[in-house]
């Protein structure tokens, strides 16, 4: 029996209920990474893991809200109601994927623990899911009610993974815009990670907008032209845009070899060609310690 408290907000407010919580049960609890439920971010989510050898394996989700008042607790846990249970339990193993990534790059003892409920997640059958509104104040929850379709869901089917967008950095290259796109945002992660700024927070979304976004510092206050690397990430993104894939990463080799190491242009093309499809598949709400632990995976290849 396994039972694990997964929680996505970061209210004080709710800090007492999570810490009576782990006081009173063995639990495996993870906070830093957020997980949707349609258009909801539930406070948490309570997952019952029973394999034990030689009975049949059973999984009960419960989706976790927490209200100042009984009346807005079962407010809010009813929301859920319409929800597909499949979707929560898609939405769940993908979650599980980001914290496993981050665990590897963290080097977390509780990666096993995980790794166990994702397999269970895809092969148990008759996963109940249902929500629960709880008081702050109070650990028992007010309501819980098991969402329309519970008792329909069963184990995640693994979905085809797609065929690999073929892509390497080299060359001079015409981009389409969605191209273009993928490409700045590689280059961003992989400056990020290679020049030791790779300690944000934020998600994707906010950490490329925002102004001091390190390559946008870099490039702001060098004195240096890296003028294929300005083009590329100043570029018109409405249209194709020519790239000579040469020029950036000779731009980017002097720059990454300024802040240690020192890097070639060979180099830097081929950890752009490895990143690409990973950068591919980033979402705008991906969270940062995530994405920078599969991008040092990356960079690490190129620097052994």
């Amino acid at each position: 029996m396994m039972d694990y408290l997964l929680r996505f907000d970061g209210a004080r407010d709710n800090d007492e209920f999570f810490e009576a919580a782990r006081r009173e049960s063995e639990v495996v609890y993870y906070a830093g990474i957020e997980m949707r439920v349609g258009p909801w971010i539930p406070d948490a989510i309570r997952v019952c893991l029973s394999d034990v050898p030689g009975q049949p394996a059973s999984i009960q989700i419960v989706l976790i809200e927490l209200e100042p008042t009984d009346v807005q607790a079962r407010i809010s846990a009813r929301k859920y109601l319409p929800e597909a249970s499949s979707a929560v339990i898609q939405s769940l193993v993908e979650y599980l994927e980001r914290v496993e990534t981050q665990c590897r790059g963290t080097g977390d003892q509780r990666l096993p623990q995980f790794q166990r409920l994702a397999a269970a997640l895809r092969s148990v059958g008759g996963i109940q899911v249902s929500s629960a509104g709880h008081c702050r104040d109070c650990r028992k929850p007010v309501e819980t009610v098991a969402l329309i379709d519970s008792g329909c869901a069963s184990a995640v089917q693994p979905r085809p993974a797609p065929a690999p967008a073929e892509f390497v950095f080299g060359g001079d290259l015409v981009l389409t815009p969605a191209q273009h796109k993928i490409l700045a945002r590689t280059i961003r992660v992989l400056d990020a990670t290679v020049r030791g700024h790779d300690h944000s927070a934020a998600t994707l979304k906010n950490w490329l907008a925002h102004r001091t976004q390190p390559l946008r510092h870099a490039l702001s206050t060098s004195t240096v032209e890296y003028s294929a690397l300005r083009a590329l990430l100043e570029s018109e993104r409405r249209r194709g845009t020519r790239v000579s894939c040469d020029a950036v990463a000779a731009d980017l080799a002097r720059l990454w070899s300024a802040s240690g190491r020192p890097w070639t242009a060979a180099q830097v093309a081929a950890v752009v060609t490895d990143y690409w499809l990973i950068a591919s598949r980033l979402k705008k709400l991906s969270a940062m310690p995530v994405v920078f632990a599969e991008a040092r995976g990356v960079v690490s290849k190129q620097a052994a």
